[in-house]
């Protein structure tokens, strides 16, 4: 069960759902088709210029069907990104008094210069206004607005974030949209919130009869359950 044929079957749109990001409590970084990319990158057979391409085929070959050994979970709110996120929300009123502000200058004294994505500072006066900008402003329009569909800036992209779905029918975090995730937790937001489904497990597939011939619309039908947000 490939995801790449679910994708079409079900079209795009057939993999994606909204949920409440206030009730995703973890994500995994860790599941097989990003555990092969990372021992290919480690083994150190395989040319630069080929790795990307190799990849590519590994993220598009994956099963959608994840087995329990294969999933790490990690507390959500404990996640590096959440926490510093947490950190520019509680100082907003003074973002020097951050730890994120301390470390940022902590990378401009050490390397001479602090990226995140695209945005790029050299000068300790830059730091409020690259914090703000990158951090916490995505925090103040959630509180303002909730979730805006297509957001972009000039630094980063409005990319979906992708889930797997749990062995209770709960989603775990996956990849991509992470600052996005934490700013609306930690904003309150209580729905609206898309994000792609890129695998499901094993025992959640087997227990909506998800397998064999013609699952795709038992899939399909069992997402929408999912689709709560």
């Amino acid at each position: 069960m490939q995801e790449w044929r679910l994708r079409r079957s079900l079209g795009e749109e057939g993999l994606c759902i909204t949920v409440n990001p206030c009730e995703i409590r973890f994500e995994t970084r860790i599941f097989p088709s990003r555990r092969r990319r990372q021992q290919l990158r480690d083994s150190g057979i395989v040319p630069r210029p080929l790795l990307p391409v190799l990849e590519r085929v590994i993220y598009e070959m994956r099963e959608f069907r994840i087995a329990e050994e294969d999933i790490l979970r990690a507390p959500l709110e404990q996640t590096p990104i959440y926490m510093r996120m947490k950190d520019v929300s509680d100082h907003r009123n003074d973002l020097t008094r951050s730890r994120t502000y301390a470390q940022v200058l902590g990378s401009l004294r050490d390397y001479g210069v602090f990226r995140h994505k695209n945005y790029v500072i050299e000068r300790e006066d830059q730091i409020v206004q690259c914090i703000y900008d990158c951090y916490l402003e995505i925090i103040l329009s959630m509180e303002q607005h909730g979730y805006i569909s297509g957001k972009e800036s000039e630094f980063a992209t409005a990319g979906m974030g992708s889930v797997i779905i749990d062995r209770d029918g709960s989603v775990l975090k996956a990849l991509a949209a992470s600052h996005r995730l934490a700013a609306a937790r930690i904003a309150g937001v209580q729905g609206g919130f898309p994000l792609r489904v890129i695998g499901a497990h094993a025992e959640w597939l087997d227990r909506h009869g998800i397998e064999g011939a013609g699952f795709a619309p038992r899939l399909h039908k069992a997402l929408r359950l999912v689709n709560r947000g």
